[in-house]
This record gives structure tokens, sequence and C-alpha cells, in this order.
């Protein structure tokens, strides 16, 4: 009888050395005021574009990438007055990313269709509710349709529900702190409900909408954080599988950590300095260890600030990397498919769009054999790096390892004060007296990755238990494959690293 049992160890990571690095900045012609920036695959090639809200033309410019790390041209297409948020989505359900804005200057939104091709079809606008700065999507009442929670710069957030055409309702207004500028969904009190937080730039705090699961939300809840916070952001930092916040404060210059608790409460926020005047963040894992990061772009200081996790809600020193002048937002994406996590700014006084290519190390680890008898060894390998350290806590290229049971296995491989980490899973099994045994291998393959919802996993083998695992080693998610392709709904849990293992394979995903 077989035993498996798969053991995540990449807490290591925060004791290794090493800095994640990313190339100088190359910059892109946008329109004119570029106040914000998201990323999606607008035109189906598999490869990561961005889009631009130019709040001094009025516009959006969209730059297709060519996956090399660079962007074309851009092409502009018209939308209401003085636009400052974006975001995209598949708002009409035809499989192609859509864009919205938020026009600050006129109290409505626009959203522009897209064709599949990297254009998209003429604006249509709807009442947003007073001096509308940005907007997220969820699915915010359970019917499979996309809606939007508009920030409007007041003391307000607007709900539009959507229906799936393309088209909203009328706007529904909840009072939140003054001067909200940004918000962030997740499932706050385990409810599989999707709730609301907003970051209020004047009264310097966050608050807490939780959501009824029909399109409306409970009265706000305040937690404090820094001065004149800007952005905020969401991911599992401490590695709980309950969602925290990150909030980037422009008047004190730091991120502001709150830690959930699961129940739609926080514990009081922990600070880490970052740039001067960071104006937007994102988190995403930039040095590969499974875990969450954040990166600041900042206004003032005209760069980017890189802070590595350590997996426990903790953060290490920002690092920083220049970028155009007055860097109003940021993304992340694998802009030139090295499967690295890059960034991009938008530049508002320059006009233009900033793409860091992570050049950190890869980082590479192999096994002497794929499959292992209990009892026996493997030989397991690092390369690409200079110098390594592995979550045994050996420094050398080379270990051997006699695990009992299957074991993920986790390596940090440094160059010129650069680390990036990889990870690999030795099988085990019982051999029932034989020093080996064949063991077929088979590939599966995931889509999307990462991911806001819902994952579909295509060509696993049948009748094998599928398993998807958090960064503490938790089975969250367990269910046997019956179909060559199986879809499954994570809007439960928060956004961060998973583990996805079948058989003898496990691949990370990453929700966000």
């Amino acid at each position: 009888m077989k035993k498996i049992l798969l053991i995540i160890l990449a807490a290591f990571i925060k004791q290794a050395s090493g800095q994640v690095c990313f190339s100088a900045a190359t910059n892109f012609t946008a329109g004119t005021g570029p106040y914000s920036i998201c990323k999606g695959d607008f035109n189906g090639d598999a490869k990561m574009d961005v889009a631009v809200a130019d709040n001094g033309s009025n516009s959006v410019s969209v730059l297709l990438g060519t996956g090399t790390g660079s962007l074309g041209a851009a092409t502009n297409f018209t939308v209401g007055t003085t636009p400052r948020g974006i975001i995209t989505a598949d708002f009409n359900g035809d499989g192609k990313l859509d864009l919205v804005t938020t026009n600050y200057g006129g109290a409505d939104i626009s959203i522009l269709l897209g064709t599949g091709t990297g254009s998209f079809g003429a604006a249509t606008n709807f009442t947003a509710g007073p001096s509308p700065y940005t907007a997220i999507s969820g699915d915010f009442n359970g019917d499979a349709k996309l809606d939007l929670a508009v920030a409007n710069y007041t003391n307000i957030i607007s709900i539009l529900l959507g229906t799936g055409t393309g088209s909203f309702g009328v706007a529904t207004a909840f009072t939140v702190g003054i001067w909200p500028s940004s918000l962030v969904k997740a499932d706050l009190n385990g409810d599989a409900f999707v709730d609301i937080a907003v970051s209020n730039r004047q009264t310097n705090n966050v608050s807490i909408l939780l959501g009824t699961g029909t399109g409306s939300f409970g009265a706000a809840t305040n937690f404090s954080v820094g001065t004149n916070p800007w952005s905020i952001t969401s991911s599992d930092f401490n590695g709980d599988a309950k969602a925290d916040l990150a909030i980037s404060n422009a008047g004190s210059n730091n991120i502001s950590i709150l830690i959930g608790t699961g129940t739609g409460s926080f514990a009081a926020a922990t600070n880490f300095n970052a740039g001067t005047w960071p104006a937007s963040i994102v988190s995403a894992d930039f040095n590969g260890d499974a875990i969450a990061d954040l990166a600041t772009s900042n206004r003032m200081s005209n760069d980017v600030s890189v802070l590595l996790g350590n997996g426990a809600g903790s953060f290490g020193a920002a690092a920083a990397f220049s970028v155009g002048a007055q860097p109003l937002s940021i993304s992340w994406a694998d802009f030139n498919g090295d499967g690295k996590a890059d960034l991009a700014t938008a530049n508002n006084t320059v006009n233009s769009v900033s793409v860091l290519l992570n050049n950190s190390p890869t980082v590479t680890a192999i096994t002497s054999t794929n499959v292992l008898c209990s009892g026996l060894s493997a030989t397991l390998t690092a390369g690409g790096a200079n110098t390594f350290t592995w979550s045994t806590a050996s420094n050398n290229t080379v270990i051997v390892v006699s695990p009992t049971v299957t074991t993920t296995y986790s390596v940090m491989g440094t160059s010129g004060g650069c680390s990036y980490a990889a990870f690999l899973t030795q099988s085990v099994t019982i051999c029932l007296g034989l020093h080996t045994q064949a063991l077929a291998n088979f590939e599966f393959n995931i889509y999307p990755n990462p991911f806001e919802n819902k994952i579909t996993v295509i060509n696993a083998e049948l009748k094998r238990d599928l398993m998807i695992i958090n960064t503490l080693g938790s089975v969250i998610y367990k269910t046997t494959i019956e179909n060559e392709v199986t879809e499954i709904n994570l809007s439960a849990y928060p956004a961060g690293i998973y583990f996805i293992k079948t058989g003898t394979l496990t691949k990370k995903i990453i929700k966000e």
C-alpha cells in the first residue's frame, strides 16, 4: 500500500541571503498623463500586454507585448473625462478581455468591449457616482456575472451589478472613509462571499465591507494604517490561509500590513519602509520561493520598491529600481516568458510605461531518480547560480536525501547578490522488497495561471487523486480526476501561492 505525504519546505528561504534583481527600465510611449496600468492578453497570442488610462488625453493606450519584454506602439481608444483607474476582465462572457476606466471628471465609468485582436469597440458609459477614482471587478451577487465596485473620491463606493452582456445596472452606494482611492476584493471572513477592503486617503484607515452574496454589503469597519493610504492589495502573507492586506502610505513613505484573523477583523498594522510617496502596490512572488512579496511605485522618488516576504507576515528591506518620472501605478506580469514576475509602471509626467524585467538567476533542481523506493537515497543537484541554500540547510550544489515519504525540497540560488528559488518533489513509494519500480510519468496543464477564481486542469491522468496545498503544507482541496478537463473553483480561498499535486507531479499556482 502506497503512502504519500507531501511536505512543503519553504520557510527556510527567509534565512537565505540575496535579493531579487531587475534589469534597467525600458520605456515605451503612452498617451498624455498615464495614471494607472493593467495587464492582460488582449490579442490572444499568449503574450502579456498592458493598457494604460491616460488622465490627460481622455483615452486608453493599449501596448501589445512581443513576448520578449518589449511593447509595441500604443493604440489609443477614447473614453470618458479624466480617466484615473483602469481594469480588465471579460464582462460580456465572450472569452475576450474588455476594459473599464473610472472617469474622475465625468462621474461615470467607460467600458470598452474587446475584439480579441488587441482592439476595442467604442466606449459605453455608465453613471458611477461622484468622482470615480478606481474600480475592481467581482461577482458580488453570485450570479456568475462580473460586477463592478467603484471608489468614489468622496466617502462612498458604488456597486454596479453586471448583466453579463457588458452592461451594468444602477449604482448602489455604501459609505466608507473619506477619499477612498483603492479597493481590493477577498473573502475576509471565510463565508465564501466576496468582501471589499478600501484604502481611505483622508482618514488614514482601511474600510472593510463584508459581502452578503446578494450584491449588498454590511456597514464598514475601519482599521488604522499609515498616513495618506493610496493603494491596497491582498494576499496571504503569513501562510495561515487567511487573507491579509498591504497598503502603500503615500504620506508616511511606508507600507502597512494588516494580518487577517479570518473573521473580517485584522491585527494592528505593522509598517515597513518604502520609497518616497508610494502611490501603488502589488503583491507577487518575485524570487520564486512561494512566498508573497510586495512592490510599490514611488511617485516622488521615481522608482519601484521591492520588499521580499518571509512567509510570517514580515518583509525585508526595500530594494529600489529606477523607472520614469512620477510612476503613479504599478502592475506585474511575465513579459518575456521566462516564468518570473516582471514589473511595469505608468509614468504620469513623462507619458510613458516602464518595464522592469526580472533578471534574477534561473535556478534548477533535478533528482537522480523520479520515483524512489522507501529506504533508498536520491541525489539532488542544483544549477543556474553560483551558490545555493537547500531547505535541508545544506549549502552544497549536490545533496543526498533519503526521504521516507514524498517530499518537496526547495533551493535558493544566488549569483552576484541576485537570488531565485526552485522546488523539486521527490516521489517515494514502498517497493515491497524490490529495489526499483518503474512508474509511468504523466503531464498535466493548468489554465489560467495566475488566476482569480477558477482553474482548469487539462490532461491529468484519470482516476488519480488531485490535491491543492497551501504554503503550510495543508491540503485545502482534494478530488479525484474523472475527466480529461476538470474545473476547480477556488474563489473561497485568499490570494496567494498554492501547489497543485496529482500523481508524482506538483505545480505552483498563483491566485490573484
